[in-house]
């Protein structure tokens, strides 16, 4: 796990940011006394956080519906303490981000993919992340009136545009053939304590379409390198099993090799659901 230096906080140990991962400093429960700092971290009316500045070791409690789920101490500072706290839990295991991106995703045209723990934590925000979108005429107008509001942004936490750039999606047709159109792809980025309300103005501006293939995709920002092929499962009523949205500018990439690759790990991919579905149905 490393840590991004040009992203961490300058303020010395002993002072509280105003937010942490996804809480908000409760200012009326701040407590000092000559060797410790003592305050609550909320998440609208629900403290997530119960931190503790010492001299020489700083703790990190964090609740969940009010029950401790996981304490982390014995380090310095709390930058250091929240970096490892986050550390030892990968996002994916995670059972607050877990209830998150249930609450962002469920019932709405939104992928979630966190694969793995991000190679990049940040203080005091924990994860930034991408919200990719591809662009298609249907959707255009709509980001055009965004880019305009997007791009300049001051806040480096609140959702702004980073890009968009020329890409691809690939559907693999029932056929086995690979169909290819040229899209744009566009990519947002807040940190975690932005989440919730980048995903609703998104999504309540209509810019994500009704398509699969055209989704919302919220990642961790280490994702956003061009050329990067991930597989999703299409929707063989529209005539497409398989389909994946690629960046192509800036990506050296040579077209009939993606394909290749991109129908043969469509075919390892289904076949591996076939075992599984094998596999439940002869132990029921």
């Amino acid at each position: 796990m490393t840590q991004d230096p040009e992203k961490e906080s300058s303020s010395p140990p002993e002072t509280l940011p105003d937010y942490l991962g996804l809480g908000i400093l409760d200012s009326d429960s701040v407590v000092m006394s000559p060797d410790k700092i003592s305050a609550d971290y909320r998440l609208e009316h629900e403290v997530i956080y119960r931190v503790s500045i010492g001299d020489q070791n700083c703790q990190i409690m964090e609740l969940l519906d009010g029950v401790v789920i996981a304490t982390t101490s014995g380090y310095k500072t709390l930058r250091e303490t929240f970096f490892h706290h986050l550390g030892s839990q990968p996002p994916q295991q995670s059972k607050r981000l877990e209830r998150l991106f249930h609450e962002i995703a469920d019932n709405r045209n939104i992928h979630v993919r966190y694969r793995s723990q991000p190679p990049y934590l940040y203080y005091p925000a924990g994860y930034l992340v991408c919200l990719r979108q591809p662009i298609v005429s249907s959707n255009k107008p709509i980001f055009d009136r965004l880019a305009e509001q997007l791009i300049n942004v001051p806040d480096k936490t609140d959702l702004k545009l980073d890009s968009n750039r020329e890409g691809i999606i690939f559907r693999l047709q029932k056929t086995d053939e690979v169909a290819v159109e040229h899209i744009m792809l566009a990519d947002f980025s807040c940190a975690l304590l932005h989440l919730v309300s980048s995903v609703d103005f998104l999504w309540e501006s209509g810019v994500v379409p009704a398509e699969r293939e055209y989704r919302l995709t919220v990642m961790d920002v280490s994702e956003r390198p061009a050329g990067n092929i991930s597989i999703y499962l299409g929707e063989p009523s529209r005539g497409f099993v398989t389909f994946s949205p690629i960046v192509t500018e800036g990506a050296d990439l040579d077209l009939e090799k993606a394909k290749t690759l991109f129908r043969e790990s469509s075919f390892q991919l289904l076949e591996g659901l076939k075992r599984d579905h094998f596999k439940i149905a002869k132990n029921q």
